[in-house]
């Protein structure tokens, strides 16, 4: 089983905070597929866990994962991280692992809230304690736990 947090940021939204030169973030487009399935899968602590390029096209298909709310952030034409809302709640947020501990994250996730109007929501696996304390960095509080059960195939 693991232990899943439930988290909510109930302060008002932060201005968006500045990329350094060589940096940008952009909407998700078609053509991003590849670069960010390359990401996703360097991200997993287990690549057998990860999305296929299938599932996340299915995924653009839902009405509340809209496109729209799926940014990526490169560096160069070098894909650093991505974010993505499902309305108010966190739905992914991922870093390079060559990029984590220099506060890109915080970054990226503050920039993606800078427009969600009222308060975030959050759900992290408790033994991913660097993503916890990213999330309790910005401002994201503990609100609830579950006990989530999960088999391996």
């Amino acid at each position: 089983h693991t232990l899943l947090l439930q988290l909510e940021r109930p302060l008002p939204p932060a201005a968006r905070p500045e990329w350094p030169d060589g940096w940008q973030i952009r909407g998700f487009r078609s053509d991003d597929v590849e670069a960010w399935h390359q990401l996703h899968v360097r991200v997993q602590s287990d690549p057998r866990r990860a999305w296929s390029r299938e599932r996340l096209l299915r995924q653009l298909q839902d009405p509340e994962t809209p496109a729209r709310q799926f940014w990526m952030l490169w560096q160069g034409s070098q894909p650093r991280g991505y974010v993505w809302l499902k309305g108010r709640e966190v739905f992914l947020l991922a870093v390079d692992p060559d990029c984590r501990g220099q506060r890109i994250g915080e970054s990226l996730l503050l920039w993606a809230l800078a427009d969600c109007p009222g308060p975030a929501s959050a759900f992290c696996d408790a033994s991913r304690e660097g993503a916890v304390k990213l999330f309790r960095r910005v401002g994201f509080v503990e609100i609830a736990r579950d006990r989530c059960l999960r088999k391996d195939l």
